[in-house]
């Protein structure tokens, strides 16, 4: 729609996860049980370079917190959030 209007819009997908990204950059189903339409348009519209993936480290992953155990050296990372530890 945006680009009907005659702007460009780049839109970047980041993930942590390399079997996610693995899905995205193939081409069809493969061997994969269970994948919807809604990932193959991705890997479509990743082959036409409309996407852009991106691989971030899961220390960034601010959507991915609170699923891995933490140590007292990602505190500033918390901080960062917003988030206070408190003894």
């Amino acid at each position: 729609m945006a680009q009907e209007f005659g702007d460009e819009v780049n839109l970047e997908l980041r993930t942590d996860a390399s079997a996610a990204r693995g899905v995205i950059m193939r081409q069809g189903v493969g061997k994969i049980r269970h994948l919807s339409t809604q990932q193959l348009w991705i890997q479509e519209n990743v082959k036409e370079g409309d996407f852009v993936i991106n691989k971030i480290p899961r220390s960034e992953n601010l959507s991915d917190a609170l699923t891995h155990p933490w140590a007292s050296s990602d505190l500033p990372f918390w901080s960062q959030m917003g988030l206070r530890f408190i003894p």
